[in-house]
């Protein structure tokens, strides 16, 4: 639960297997409820319902942090010694990061084919 609203998300040993916030299931909701500023969690031990998310918990976290950080405000200035360094804020320098972020955001619900 957030000020956003309430959402839920359904573990079975320790992998996310559903998530419904508000007229979203599966992966958007997930998506949805790891991203919020806060949240209150409440765990209960009952699972029974249909599996609707099948990625690893590792990627779905990694997926939300992404989504996260593209929600944030850009800077308006950039740090000068950073920019000096080549740092881009994405976490390395260069385009290249760039068009990676960019391509995982735009697929984020689905893996990318192999040799991409």
């Amino acid at each position: 639960k957030s000020e956003v609203g309430m959402g839920l998300m359904y573990l079975n040993q320790g992998e996310v297997v559903h998530a419904s916030y508000r007229a979203d299931e599966g992966i958007p909701a997930a998506y949805e409820i790891l991203t919020w500023d806060r949240p209150d969690i409440e765990f209960v031990e009952t699972c029974r319902v249909d599996r609707t998310i099948d990625l690893p918990l590792t990627e779905i976290l990694l997926n939300a942090a992404l989504i996260t950080d593209q929600r944030a405000p850009c800077p308006t200035s950039p740090d000068p010694a950073a920019e000096a360094a080549g740092f881009d804020g994405l976490g390395t320098s260069g385009a290249k990061s760039r068009t990676f972020v960019k391509r995982g955001l735009d697929g984020i619900t689905q893996r990318a084919p192999a040799g991409e």
